[in-house]
């Protein structure tokens, strides 16, 4: 009788716990997914696509830049990376532009996910060469098939070299 019972534990245990789960995150699909969601948002902004720009946010989504207020929603978004409020971004043909990634981290919940990404970034601009890196984090939430900034925060730091 104690065979039969070791015999059903090992053969139902482990289809139950299975069922039981969900799958894991993928972590090198969202990986993935974030680095090119990251290489989308160069080619918006060597675009002058500053709608594509603010609709990577949830409809409330946030940004939150050094040394300036936070942001919140499209219209703030879009007037933002237009240069309409006076603090938007340069202009793609005004400076020659480098952007890396350093290194992304990455961790999923659900329809939930946290990047945080060390970036360096150079520019030689009319006024002058501009060098910095920083962290980004940013909260992202899946709506639908498609990942979408909630909070966006970007931290200046030491400048970090390319390499």
């Amino acid at each position: 009788m104690k065979t039969v019972i070791y015999c059903a534990l090992f053969v139902f245990l482990p289809v139950s716990v299975a069922y039981g789960q969900k799958a894991a995150p993928d972590h090198e699909k969202l990986k993935a997914e974030v680095y090119e969601m990251f290489q989308r948002n160069t080619q918006l902004y060597q675009n002058n696509d500053y709608d594509g720009l603010a609709k990577r946010f949830t409809s409330n989504g946030s940004l939150k830049m050094p040394g300036a207020p936070r942001l919140s929603g499209y219209e703030a978004l879009r007037k933002h990376y237009s240069g309409e409020t006076g603090a938007g971004l340069p202009q793609p043909e005004e400076v020659d532009f480098k952007f890396a990634f350093l290194s992304v981290d990455v961790s999923e919940a659900g329809d939930m996910a946290v990047v945080m990404a060390e970036f360096a970034i150079s520019s030689l601009q009319s006024d002058g060469p501009f060098d910095d890196s920083g962290v980004i984090l940013m909260v992202l939430r899946r709506i639908g098939d498609e990942w979408k900034i909630f909070a966006e925060n970007v931290s200046s730091g030491p400048v970090a070299s390319f390499g």
